[in-house]
């Protein structure tokens, strides 16, 4: 474990690995400094940048300032622009499927164009992707993430997150985008209320009041029906037909 990782736990007072543990005396480090905040007089801003800290690195230390310059509008809701475009992000997408553990490791093949959207290479990790295309993996690349889709069976990992946004093929590592993501799952609580009251360049929010519903060990925050499912171009049944058999 990494010193400038276990730093940024510090930082926010959490786990920030999703696939990792703390080891004992980390965790009892963890636990003595929660104990110091509680005793503590927090302002506003404090609590607001570390709220932005815990969702930046869940994105893989993406920004917070590169989001919120790259939200758009959207046709569902305005104010959940910035959530829409950070999911469907090319770094992003590979991750939900588990074809890659974290978004650093999945950074790695985007960067030697291994990735391709409609069978399109795709070096930019902000590409956006949009309903009806399909994310793949070159075929000289397959081998490399055999064995992440292999430990990630053996854990459980890809039946307990499994998207509800994407179809999914494991054998051919294929995944396909039905419509926008319904259901963001957390490792830790990130209070979103915190987040909406922040502005942007133009002075409008660029998050949203939305519920939080809490569950053991992870947090999922819920977004509005799309009622648009699929692009126009693609239907869902054309995206099952080029996914294959999902068994």
């Amino acid at each position: 474990m990494f010193a400038s990782r276990f730093k940024a736990c510090r930082q926010i007072l959490e786990n920030v690995w999703q696939t990792k543990k703390l080891t004992l005396k980390q965790e009892l480090l963890i636990s003595e400094l929660r104990k110091n905040e509680k005793n503590k007089k927090q302002s506003d801003f404090s609590v607001q940048l570390r709220t932005m800290k815990k969702l930046s690195l869940f994105y893989g230390n993406l920004p917070i300032r590169k989001m919120q310059r790259a939200k758009t509008r959207t046709y569902i809701d305005k104010k959940n622009s910035l959530l829409f475009n950070i999911e469907k992000r090319s770094d992003v997408t590979p991750v939900r499927p588990n074809h890659c553990s974290t978004m650093f490791q999945a950074r790695q093949p985007i960067s030697h164009r291994n990735i391709c959207v409609n069978y399109k290479r795709v070096n930019i990790p902000g590409f956006q992707v949009s309903n009806g295309d399909l994310i793949s993996i070159r075929e000289n690349s397959l081998a490399s993430f055999e064995s992440n889709i292999r430990r990630n069976l053996r854990t459980n990992r890809i039946g307990r997150m499994k998207p509800n946004h994407l179809e999914v093929n494991h054998k051919a590592l294929k995944a396909a985008v039905s419509y926008e993501p319904q259901q963001i799952r957390f490792p830790y609580k990130i209070d979103l209320d915190l987040l909406a009251r922040l502005k942007g360049t133009r002075n409008e929010y660029f998050f949203c009041l939305v519920n939080f519903f809490f569950r053991p060990a992870s947090f999922f925050l819920f977004l509005p029906q799309s009622p648009r499912l699929v692009g126009s171009h693609r239907s869902l049944v054309q995206l099952r037909e080029s996914l294959g058999s999902l068994r």
